[in-house]
């Protein structure tokens, strides 16, 4: 035994000082935090009229999972034709755990469609980002907003006043990125993806009113690199 301490011993020392010791790169394990994911909101985060998998929420899961972020659990919260109003109350009943890693909100196109006053709107936006904050362990840097979809350029809107439609929406997002960029939270523009379904009608359901996975596929990765960032802060 004394004669195996000696011999290691020696070789530890014969080794000249300039010498490193090299670790190979397959012995090196990163493993990120597990990451509790929620998405709030109405028809377009339920994932109406596409399957589960292709919500926008589960694609971009699925990118985080591709990038290595440790994706524990992925749960939505959605209804179809919610106002922000509806939403409050189902976060509310629902007295969810604050204990989410990543909160995601895209809510306010059934306030337009509904007419309801933009004061009304800002109002609920508010209060959802506060209830939203509290769900992420009251992290505003772990919460990100989506803008509106123009439904306006959807086929269902073929007879509808499509400019109106346009204004009105543009006016809502416009809210909503004021009172994220006063709480430094990340807002993220799909808005003009959504635009693209005007010439494009793979990025539409069946329903002629929500997207397709297509589309919720370029939501996804248009939100990635933002979210890739606020996971690592």
């Amino acid at each position: 035994m004394k004669q195996i301490l000696l011999f290691s011993l020696i070789l530890l020392f014969s080794c000249s000082k300039d010498e490193k010791v090299v670790v190979p790169a397959s012995s090196t394990i990163v493993v990120s935090e597990p990451i509790k994911y929620l998405a709030l909101g109405d028809s377009y985060t339920a994932g109406t009229s596409v399957k589960p998998e292709e919500r926008w929420a589960e694609q971009l899961a699925v990118k985080l999972k591709q990038e290595s972020f440790n994706i524990k659990s992925t749960e939505v919260l959605a209804q179809s034709g919610m106002v922000t109003g509806d939403l409050i109350n189902l976060i509310n009943t629902k007295k969810l755990k604050a204990d989410y890693d990543l909160v995601s909100l895209l809510i306010g196109v059934n306030n337009q469609f509904r007419g309801q006053t933009p004061d009304v709107f800002e109002r609920d936006f508010k209060e959802l980002i506060s209830l939203a904050t509290n769900l992420a362990k009251g992290k505003t840097s772990r919460v990100f907003v989506l803008s509106l979809p123009d439904w306006g350029q959807t086929p269902y809107a073929l007879f509808t006043d499509k400019a109106k439609i346009t204004s009105e929406i543009n006016q809502l997002n416009a809210i909503a990125k004021l009172i994220c960029d006063d709480k430094k939270i990340v807002f993220i523009d799909i808005t003009s993806l959504s635009r693209l379904a005007a010439n494009d009608k793979t990025l539409v359901s069946s329903d002629d009113l929500h997207y397709s996975g297509k589309m919720y596929l370029q939501w996804a990765e248009k939100a990635l690199p933002d979210i890739k960032k606020l996971l690592k802060n």
